[in-house]
């Protein structure tokens, strides 16, 4: 089947009174259903679009109009048109970073502390967490999945702490650990809170492990804590676990976004 069959925008103006809506423009349209293809999956991430020829006789528009179109996909993170006409227009998978960037603007224009942007990731994973607990006795695949985390804490999180990248082995486990309450929301809202967190939580790491002993407790205090998580959550009541991580996250995690003054943390976005 032709999934382009039914994609032909139109669309007509009508500027007869004063207070007349602007009908969308052509690209926009163009767009719209391009969007609405990715979405449903007839065009998939990681896929080519149809070349711009192509496009002009599907849709029955010009060049320049579908040039348009996916300019206003590319503002959307939906495709990748930097090789152009040489390799194509690559489909994407948008990721968290598309929400990220707008936010982290606006959080520093709000004048954000970095304790408040804390205080929303906690939420998220606490209720993550509470969501874990209850799936415990009913989904089997939440207890396949624990694999992953005590893969990340046994065999990624020492070499990590080595090499100085520990806080991106840290932000694996908790957005590992998020994704298991498959809460697409969730995963979203953590995602986007551990960009913000990225850039001040590397700046403190590079200045706590100047001080070796201060970088080894905090190391040891996270790990304690989240291998407490998984050792508890098997049979943990949905409360006590959620009260578990929020302790733990409140006392020992955000211990290292907390390293500086908040002055320097919101300049780090």
């Amino acid at each position: 089947m032709d999934i382009f069959t039914k994609s032909t925008p139109r669309h007509t103006s009508d500027k007869s009174g004063p207070h007349a809506v602007r009908a969308p423009k052509t690209s926009e349209l163009v767009a719209r259903e391009l969007r609405r293809m990715i979405i449903d999956g007839a065009l998939a991430a990681s896929e080519k679009l149809p070349t711009p020829t192509d496009l002009c006789v599907r849709f029955g528009v010009s060049v320049p109009t579908i040039r348009e179109a996916v300019r206003i996909l590319e503002s959307d993170g939906l495709v990748d048109s930097r090789y152009g006409a040489r390799i194509g227009i690559r489909i994407c998978r948008p990721g968290a970073e598309t929400v990220a960037r707008p936010a982290s603007l606006l959080l520093t224009l709000q004048k954000a502390s970095i304790a408040d942007v804390l205080t929303a990731c906690v939420s998220v994973e606490v209720a993550s967490v509470r969501m874990i607990a209850e799936k415990m006795t009913t989904d089997t695949r939440t207890h396949t999945e624990m694999a992953s985390l005590h893969t990340i804490l046994e065999s990624n999180w020492l070499p990590a702490y080595e090499s100085g990248d520990f806080p991106a082995s840290l932000f694996e486990f908790h957005r590992e650990l998020v994704r298991m309450a498959r809460s697409p929301t969730l995963l979203l809202l953590a995602d986007t809170l551990y960009q913000l967190l990225t850039p001040p939580a590397q700046q403190n790491w590079s200045d706590m492990v100047a001080s070796p002993l201060d970088a080894l407790s905090y190391y040891k205090g996270v790990l304690g804590g989240s291998s407490e998580l998984l050792t508890v959550l098997p049979t943990a009541t949905p409360d006590t676990a959620a009260e578990f991580w929020t302790e733990h996250l409140e006392s020992h995690w955000a211990t290292l976004f907390l390293h500086q003054s908040p002055a320097r943390l919101i300049a780090a976005w």
